[in-house]
């Protein structure tokens, strides 16, 4: 086998299991881990407060960007748009929600292991779909 080989058992195949396995292992981690320091939150009670009233529109976004993951580690061939989607709520964990904090007066040394857990597993299944194999059309 060449590195250059393409189609199914080439090394992105390997990559893009191993990326989306370790972001659907990740994304279950983040929920068991303290996440947001103030109010001592861990993940899964940061995506209630997030559906809740104390999230706004942008908490409840966020919170309905986690049913992205789900969908792309289980069911990724159903849609296209999962990729792009993911790589989208990847930028703005990695951007916004820190700047959100600091808009709070809030230091980003109080967004804890369970919140990064997070992000590092949206970018885990971000590239686990952008690697996977495209479906070809059939040859005529």
């Amino acid at each position: 086998m060449t590195a250059t080989k393409r189609g199914p058992g080439s090394w992105r195949d390997g990559v893009c299991l191993c990326a989306t396995v370790a972001g659907g292992a990740l994304f279950a981690l983040s929920f068991t881990l303290p996440a947001w320091r103030p109010h001592s939150l861990y993940g899964w009670e940061a995506f209630g407060a997030a559906i809740g009233s104390r999230g706004g529109l942008l908490g409840i976004l966020s919170a309905l960007a986690n049913l992205l993951v789900p969908v792309a580690v289980f069911r990724s061939q159903w849609a296209a748009w999962t990729g792009p989607a993911m790589a989208g709520a990847t930028v703005l964990n990695v951007l916004y929600w820190p700047v959100w904090a600091l808009s709070w007066s809030n230091p980003v040394n109080n967004l804890l292991a369970g919140y990064w857990c997070w992000v590092l597993a949206f970018a885990c299944v971000t590239l686990g779909l952008l690697l996977r194999p495209l479906p070809r059309a059939p040859a005529a």
